[in-house]
């Protein structure tokens, strides 16, 4: 009934049809896997700068989106803050030839 209605209205129009189906499939199904995809990867990304599960951050987002990623925002793990004492300790042989930094001559 919808369709005989519609083309009432559209007969006049003239129409590609190949083309209407490329900027359906784009607008329907590229579109929102390339959106799935950039979370994907934020989740993931996120997962290894805060040292959590790759795994479990994916796995959370993929099936479960969009309630997925709300959750992983919700159990994510803290920041860690960068000790740079620490890593200076860890890491010597980094640090051995470094010579503190000299001042700036006078300008003048």
């Amino acid at each position: 009934m919808i369709p005989l209605l519609l083309s009432a209205f559209t007969e006049n129009i003239p129409r590609n049809d190949f083309l209407a189906g490329i900027v359906w499939t784009i607008v329907l199904l590229v579109v929102p896997l390339g959106l799935l995809y950039c979370v994907i990867k934020w989740a993931c990304d996120d997962a290894h700068e805060r040292n959590g599960s790759k795994m479990l951050a994916v796995v959370l987002v993929l099936l479960f989106f969009p309630l997925g990623l709300f959750i992983w925002l919700l159990i994510r793990p803290k920041r860690k803050e960068f000790d740079f004492a620490q890593y200076k300790a860890d890491h010597p042989q980094k640090f051995e030839n470094t010579k503190p930094a000299e001042p700036d001559a006078p300008h003048g």
